[in-house]
């Protein structure tokens, strides 16, 4: 359990990082140091107007491999989870 928790400790430690502090790193290591967010949300919701003329680049957007959609007359709902 202890592992797990120190694993998740490093994660939220990365994921607090404010550019300053990357900056900080990059000094003090001599390196350039490049910081990607997690996304740790399971369960994302999107809702989109059918006018919208991006409307497929939304769809292009899901990055889960499980989605439902459903639509009404003005939008198209999209729920994705990993």
């Amino acid at each position: 359990m202890l592992r797990q928790v120190g694993k998740r400790a490093i994660l939220d430690f990365l994921d607090q990082l404010e550019e300053e502090h990357v900056q900080i790193l990059e000094s003090y290591f001599g390196e350039r140091i490049v910081l990607e967010r997690l996304n740790y949300r399971t369960v994302e919701n999107y809702k989109v107007p059918l006018s919208d003329p991006k409307l497929c680049e939304h769809l292009c957007e899901i990055s889960f491999p499980y989605f439902s959609t459903w639509r009404d007359n003005e939008h198209l709902y999209i729920s994705h989870w990993r």
